[in-house]
């Protein structure tokens, strides 16, 4: 089979970089070992409950931001009902050991004027973050169509290397910084090894508003669909790459389950890490390939999936305020929490937006491969010792206890329905460790490129460019722009 692109790999980063390509006329085929498309971005349902394996909301879906040209421009938009969330919603951080809460909105001027009223001896300070934030997110493209794609990645970004600790240092109460770096859970690198230039181009994506998509990520996923079928783009599932062939310096072919693939380009979408299990690592610098083995991985995560016995309003709670709980003590600045007890908890709920169907709530808290090696059989996929599923059921019960008691008062609230572990994100989505953000982009290591030695192979993903739908929509952008030239792109998309 003779086609132009090859995209390995079917979760929004594969989605969107075959969708830009099919828009602009090249033939595409994707190839995904799994047998649904779409990775985290995946619904499902437990007892008539549907739950998002990984999609919460999002950022950068008014009018006049990044995700929504990009997805207008594909022709998404009028498959997707679009809800901003209502001016009241805000992440809601308590503690367990007190009874503080601090509110940060999805806006600049009503979070400084909340953190300002809470700490007035800490005015300047919260100021001066904020007005930080901005003027770096005003320096990054996707936030400023007037800044340049190409002197963005021509030049070295100096704030991606600057710790986002500095200017936070000064601030009076702990907690406050906590509350500050409550994005931490978004792009998982701790305080300590945070850059300013990731943090804002997180932040900035949420302080500029937050958005529901009505159907979850599912709903995401049947609209790139229905585009991509209209395209005539071939997406074969269930299906496990071979090998990347390559001639003359260049990609030549990708070989799947004895399928042979004729192509000019190829756009790996996997964990670069494992880009070496495809082709020849001579064809590439030893640094390189030590360097791309060597990523060190965000955090994994615990999941419970659970129903609502009554509404949230019943309990005082709302679907469109994200919940996390922490100790007021809790060392954000460590690289990995070691007491379990006392991990950080977020609850969402985004199914109970949509307002329809029985209610569910989400609840994460951080993980790691050593907390499940034990049940790793053999090391093989998909293989597990005795004891695993009552293990699960145990972490998953415990996690709703503490729920139930911290946020509703009752044992009752939450009901245990299904769990997922590192094991679950490592076996069904590929991911090394259990990652949930893919390769930590930090001031500790070089974020990789989406570009290669070989022509016509390409990397993109969360761990290219940033973490998150956005992030790695925004990935695919820059990848196919080097296939098709980045600035002609980016003015189709943003028209500026």
């Amino acid at each position: 089979m003779k086609v132009d692109n090859i995209i390995i790999g079917s979760g929004i980063s594969g989605l969107t970089a075959a969708a830009i390509l099919a828009r602009l006329g090249r033939s595409v085929a994707v190839i995904e070992r799994n047998r649904r498309v779409g990775g985290s971005l995946r619904r499902f349902k437990r007892n008539g409950v549907a739950f998002d394996t990984g999609f919460h909301y999002t950022g950068c879906l008014g009018k006049d931001d990044i995700l929504y040209r990009l997805w207008d421009y594909l022709g998404l938009l009028q498959y997707l009902d679009i809800q901003r969330f209502p001016d009241y919603s805000h992440e809601n951080i308590s503690f367990f050991d007190s009874s503080l809460e601090i509110p940060l909105y999805f806006s600049y001027k009503r979070s400084e004027e909340e953190l300002s009223s809470l700490f007035p001896q800490d005015t300047e300070k919260i100021r001066e973050y904020f007005r930080t934030v901005r003027e770096v997110a005003a320096t990054i493209p996707f936030y400023n169509f007037d800044v340049s794609l190409n002197e963005f990645f021509r030049d070295y970004w100096k704030p991606s290397q600057v710790p986002v600790k500095g200017i936070l240092s000064g601030i009076s109460d702990n907690r406050l910084v906590l509350a500050l770096l409550i994005h931490l859970f978004l792009y998982g690198v701790p305080a300590s090894q945070a850059s300013l230039g990731t943090h804002a181009m997180v932040a900035h994506a949420y302080l500029n508003g937050a958005y529901h998509i009505v159907g979850g990520g599912q709903a995401v996923i049947d609209s790139y669909l229905k585009i991509l079928r209209r395209a005539g783009v071939e997406i074969f599932t269930s299906m496990d790459i071979e090998r990347i062939d390559i001639k003359d310096g260049a990609v030549h072919a990708v070989c799947a389950d004895g399928e042979f693939f004729r192509t000019e380009n190829v756009i790996y979408t996997g964990h670069p890490s494992r880009l070496f299990d495809l082709l020849p690592e001579s064809f590439f610098r030893p640094a390189y390939v030590r360097r791309l083995r060597g990523l060190i991985n965000t955090p994994s995560m615990f999941v419970a999936f659970c129903s609502l016995n009554a509404e949230m309003d019943d309990y005082g709670k709302s679907p469109w305020i994200n919940y996390y709980a922490l100790f007021s003590d809790e060392d954000m600045n460590s690289s990995r929490h070691r007491q379990l007890d006392r991990l950080p908890v977020m609850l969402t709920a985004p199914s109970v937006r949509d307002g329809t169907g029985k209610q569910g709530a989400v609840l994460l808290r951080e993980s790691s491969m050593e907390e499940v090696l034990a049940f790793d059989q053999h090391g093989e996929e998909g293989k597990r010792a005795a004891g695993y599923e009552a293990w699960k059921r145990r972490e998953g019960i415990a996690l709703c206890n503490k729920a139930n008691m911290h946020w509703f008062g009752s044992d009752e609230a939450l009901e245990l329905l299904e769990t997922s572990s590192p094991l679950t994100f490592r076996d069904e989505l590929g991911a090394p460790e259990g990652t949930v953000y893919g390769a930590m982009h930090s001031i500790n290591q070089l974020t990789p490129s989406h570009m290669t030695r070989l022509r016509g192979l390409y990397l993109s993903g969360q761990s290219i460019l940033m973490t998150g739908i956005v992030g790695a929509s925004l990935s695919s952008l820059v990848t196919v722009g080097e296939i098709v030239g980045k600035e002609s792109l980016w003015e189709r998309i943003t028209g500026s």
